[in-house]
């Protein structure tokens, strides 16, 4: 119960394993793993992650505002199943 409660922010690139702080993955890293490190993965990077959220939240905002600007309807509804699928996919629900 308490472990569904924890926000996991770092992720063991082994075995994907998830870890609340850096301390705690590097000690596991180092134990389990004899501290072998991987290339950096891209999709696991914060900054990158974040950027590419707010651009492609950013780009769905102004085709819905365009969208309701020419009073499409059929198209708002289409947005707003990608970005449903798309939330859903990224919070892995």
């Amino acid at each position: 119960m308490l472990e569904e409660q924890l926000i996991f922010l770092f992720r063991c690139r082994h075995c994907k394993k998830k870890y609340a702080n850096e301390k705690t993955l590097r000690k596991h890293q180092q134990q389990v793993h004899g501290g072998e490190e991987l290339p950096a993965d891209p999709q696991l990077d914060a900054k990158y992650g974040y950027t590419c959220c707010v651009i492609t939240l950013g780009l769905f905002r102004q085709i819905h505002n365009a969208s309701i600007r020419v009073a499409n309807g059929e198209h708002i509804m289409l947005l707003y199943k990608y970005v449903l699928t798309l939330l859903i996919k990224w919070h892995e629900c």
